[in-house]
């Protein structure tokens, strides 16, 4: 999952979505975004453990998540 710089969805996501979900697969990075397809959500999200910042022994999680879709 690329970012949601919209809150409200990426809350909606990361609270709302459980797996059966349908959601729409969204392009906005290109010359015309556009819904591209349709994708099913088969697990729960959660904390992206690749987006740790690690500064002077401190780890910091940032808001990404990974949602798995199917």
């Amino acid at each position: 999952m690329g970012w949601i710089r919209n809150y409200q969805a990426r809350n909606f996501m990361r609270d709302q979505m459980v797996k059966g979900d349908l959601a729409f697969f969204y392009h906005s990075n290109c010359a015309e975004p556009a819904v591209v397809g349709m994708m099913e959500i088969v697990g729960k999200a959660y904390p992206d453990h690749t987006s740790l910042i690690h500064k002077k022994n401190i780890s910091i999680q940032t808001a990404h998540l990974t949602i798995h879709v199917g």
